[in-house]
């Protein structure tokens, strides 16, 4: 008899824990909810050395720079999105996601020619941004012709940082702007508008 008891609780807690399992199994992976989940997280510049040394600069995941990281990536391709907390230096890339620039030190710097592919949005929002020899840091900074946004630059927010384009006029291509918010008002030629355009 307490055999058969011990199964009934077996198999009770089996009935349990699949009432607990299946619901969470019929909601989706956790990644739909979140979609820096499984995002390659770069902590240092040897990570990110490897990450430009491993097959052919391809990343196929979302990355993500935490707040009080300062690296570069040069000649990579990241298939999906782009979050920078920390400042970032990017060179010669193609983002095929969208990119996201936030956080109180946040700064994203975009060099050489020919220079960086965002095949969606770009948005430098609230970014604290980084000492680029200004008496205000700079959240995004241009020091390359040839940038590019197939989507939405959007700049917006940013009371302690400023947008610097340190480029030819019209240098930087992008399809629609966004510009509002910021700590300075918007007075540059260095971009290229081929959409639509917000500036307050």
């Amino acid at each position: 008899m307490k055999n058969l008891s011990k199964v009934r609780v077996a198999a009770l807690g089996a009935v349990g824990l699949a009432g607990v399992i299946t619901p969470l199994a019929l909601a989706g992976p956790a990644s739909a909810a979140n979609p820096g989940n499984g995002a390659v997280v770069i902590k240092s510049q040897a990570q990110a050395d490897l990450l430009m040394n491993t097959q052919g600069g391809v990343i196929n995941k979302n990355v993500d720079v935490p707040q009080g990281v300062n690296v570069q990536l040069r000649y990579v391709d990241i298939k999906g999105n782009l979050n920078v907390e920390g400042t970032l230096g990017l060179a010669s890339s193609q983002i095929e996601g969208d990119a996201t620039v936030s956080g109180p030190g946040a700064g994203l710097s975009l060099f050489n020619d020919p220079g960086n592919h965002f095949w969606h949005d770009l948005t430098v929002n609230a970014a604290g941004g980084y000492y680029d020899g200004s008496w205000i840091n700079t959240g995004l900074g241009v020091y390359s012709n040839g940038q590019q946004v197939d989507g939405t630059l959007s700049f917006t927010n940013n009371t302690g940082s400023r947008m610097s384009l340190n480029c030819d006029p019209g240098a930087m291509t992008v399809h629609n702007f966004i510009y509002s918010g910021n700590a300075l008002p918007y007075a540059s030629s260095g971009l290229n508008i081929t959409g639509t355009s917000s500036i307050s």
